[in-house]
């Protein structure tokens, strides 16, 4: 009766043990050592898009994650839980039915017999995609008000206004290079003390505090100012309250412009209006003498036709060359003299190649090896000049990254099971840090302070994406194994149905 009894107790505890596991908003999780699920618990399998336990054991654990990933989990992850007994990592399950990604705390341990031969792994694994979330949410507002904390210092720098803060008892707190330009005194002999205005004017700056103190703010009140040398000239200053944690006015922001730099800066306008004016006179102009000069173009042409005399014939080209040269410079000044942007059947390896033979000699003092690999020649409806801007983006960035010498593979292919064209650019170059690769398509990021100016990838993505297309790139900076490569898909018929295609993962560097 005793064994009985306990056997039922045993039962009991183990009814009891499954429904808590059952009713855990967690994944829980069992397999064998070949990774063959035989457990999931309902609210895990409902986590990643599984309806039921017999989807799951038709899978592999592997089967899980995305597929960058496995690696890791099968030949680092999980045999160190075999040797320590468990282990957790912090890794992306993927969503069955969604595709989306679910971070999540993976924490595996060894099943093991009384003898201690393992028998497989069981997980109990936590979603945190929710906290990732919020932290990358922190993180990019940190991020942001450093940037604007480090925008706003460099505005002060740069400014050409004079920005000056005091507090309460009018001691200067901050007194920006502007300032020490108009004024004369360096930041440091103003710091701390006391500030001053011409006598003159002490009645005025004493109104304009007191409404400072109140809360107020003022634009660009006429005034006088006195420099160190002891000069005085003529002033415009606006200023604002600064406020403290609890709304109370704890100091004065004042901003301070020389008017003889405004009136330099009106004159610098007057001169602008006069450019712009000899500039649509010379758009008028060019208007003008277009149409003539084109009659006399054919006029000539007729005449070099007709003419039988060889000296006549060779003056007449070289006149009618000259009108070309004319007829260049007018449709320049008229804006007219641009690619045509309606798109047209062009050969994407033809546009590699000439992209490549312009680079040449840059790719050559640089030691750079190019490998081609062109296996179709079939067309595509594009806007020629924008593929070869694209193209040479993608050459020039990787001539940049290769400025020690290396490898460029460039391939044209088709894209495998779409209806379109994939263009490959590789280098083994010194590759993009971790910290910058999602900022890649971003417009004015850069890593080339000296060089870029950090458009050439967001534009070639924006006429990649207008042609239907999309762009996908992997690049790696670690010592062993860098390098970067970019793929472009293309349909063939220059439609936008793939404005959101999707490119396979390609290769982390030139193999």
């Amino acid at each position: 009766m005793t064994s009985l009894w306990r056997a039922a107790e045993l039962r009991l505890e183990r009814d009891r043990l499954i429904s808590v596991v059952e009713n855990l908003n967690i994944f829980v999780g069992m397999s064998d050592l070949q990774l063959r699920p035989f457990y999931g618990n309902r609210p895990g399998l409902q986590m990643v898009g599984l309806d039921t336990l017999e989807e799951a054991t038709q899978l592999s654990v592997l089967d899980f994650f995305f597929p960058e990933d496995r690696e890791l989990i099968a030949n680092q992850f999980l045999p160190e839980v075999l040797r320590r007994g468990r282990g957790e990592v912090e890794v992306r399950f993927r969503h069955f039915k969604t595709g989306e990604a679910l971070w999540m705390i993976y924490n595996v341990f060894a099943m093991k017999d009384a003898e201690g031969t393992p028998l497989g792994f069981a997980t109990i694994s936590q979603d945190i995609t929710r906290q990732k979330w919020v932290q990358e949410q922190l993180q990019e507002k940190s991020l942001r008000l450093e940037k604007l904390s480090d925008e706003l210092q460099a505005l002060m720098d740069m400014s050409p206004l004079g920005v000056i803060a005091f507090d309460l008892e009018r001691k200067v707190r901050m007194w920006n290079p502007a300032a020490e330009r108009i004024l004369g005194w360096k930041a440091n002999e103003v710091i701390g003390r006391k500030f001053g205005v011409p006598e003159s004017e002490a009645a005025q700056w004493a109104e304009l505090e007191k409404r400072l103190r109140l809360g107020q703010s003022f634009t660009n009140v006429e005034t006088k100012r006195i420099r160190k040398d002891g000069t005085e000239f003529n002033a415009l200053i606006s200023g604002a309250p600064i406020h403290g944690p609890q709304g109370e006015v704890n100091g004065l922001m004042k901003m301070i412009a020389d008017a003889s730099e405004m009136v330099r800066a009106r004159e610098a306008l007057q001169q602008a209006e006069k450019l712009a004016s000899a500039g649509r006179l010379a758009a008028t102009i060019a208007h003008e003498i277009n149409n003539p000069l084109e009659a006399v173009m054919n006029l000539v042409y007729l005449a070099r036709s007709n003419s039988r005399d060889e000296f006549v014939c060779q003056m007449l080209s070289s006149a009618e060359e000259e009108l070309r040269r004319v007829a260049h410079i007018a449709r320049r000044t008229l804006g007219f003299y641009r690619e045509s942007a309606r798109r047209a059947p062009c050969r994407p390896a033809e546009l590699v190649e000439s992209v490549l033979q312009l680079y040449e000699k840059r790719l050559q003092e640089r030691r750079i090896e190019v490998l081609r690999d062109y296996r179709t020649d079939r067309e595509i409806m594009a806007v020629e000049g924008e593929i070869r801007q694209v193209i040479s983006n993608l050459v020039s960035n990787a001539s940049d990254s290769l400025a020690g010498g290396g490898r460029l593979f460039v391939r044209v292919g088709r894209a495998p099971g779409r209806d379109g064209l994939r263009l490959t650019v590789s280098d083994n170059g010194c590759g993009i840090s971790k910290s910058n690769l999602g900022r890649v398509f971003e417009p004015f990021f850069t890593s080339k302070k000296d060089i870029g100016v950090g458009l050439g990838m967001w534009v070639s993505r924006e006429i990649i994406l207008r042609h239907g297309g999309a762009i996908r790139l992997r690049s790696s900076d670690d010592p062993a194994h860098h390098g970067t490569t970019v793929q472009v898909f293309l349909p063939f018929d220059g439609s936008g149905a793939a404005l959101h295609a999707t490119l396979p993962s390609p290769p982390r560097r030139v193999a």
